[in-house]
């Protein structure tokens, strides 16, 4: 797999390139589900009070939908030599806040193949609030629990005997 911007760390111009390219998937894909005024992103701060921006990649990419109480944060990593690879869970922003927001939180490595992946978690999440499968080549779901996928597509559920549920559809779709 080819790595997209493998040194947007140390180069800030190629981290815009970077953050760039989270943003407009992002604008494609609250527009396709007609949710864009829904959701506000930025959502979470990416500077210091004087305004000097992070550029640690923690988070690349947020957007929150206060209505419904929900927000994704990506965190965008270099490359070390290790098998490349995605990594999401849900948890509570704001935890026993009134304004908790229930947060999926996505780490990667980016590549094509894994930006892909990563749009279609986004898909369930703005329009079901739950994912359901795991999705390569290894993903920890909120459980904890890590499934190796191997680039398939599985439900990290019990059996249903050949039913493909709606969500299982769009993501044959990536």
């Amino acid at each position: 797999m080819v790595v997209l911007h493998p040194d947007f760390l140390h180069d800030p111009s190629k981290y815009a390139l970077a953050a760039s390219l989270w943003q407009s998937e992002w604008s494609q894909l609250v527009l396709s589900a007609g949710v864009e005024h829904e959701w506000d992103s930025p959502w979470l701060k990416t500077t210091f009070a004087n305004g000097t921006p992070f550029l640690d990649g923690n988070p690349i990419f947020s957007a929150v939908s206060r209505t419904m109480r929900r927000g994704i944060r990506v965190i965008q990593q270099e490359p070390d030599g290790a098998e490349e690879g995605l990594l999401f869970w849900v948890d509570t922003f704001a935890r026993g806040q009134p304004d908790a927001v229930k947060e999926l939180v996505i780490t990667c490595v980016l590549t094509s193949e894994i930006l892909h992946k990563i749009v279609a978690l986004m898909k369930q999440w703005v329009r079901h609030g739950e994912i359901e499968y795991t999705i390569a080549p290894e993903v920890a779901l909120s459980s904890g629990k890590v499934f190796p996928a191997r680039n398939v597509i599985q439900f990290a559920g019990s059996s249903r005997r050949g039913r493909t549920s709606k969500i299982e559809r769009e993501l044959a779709e990536c």
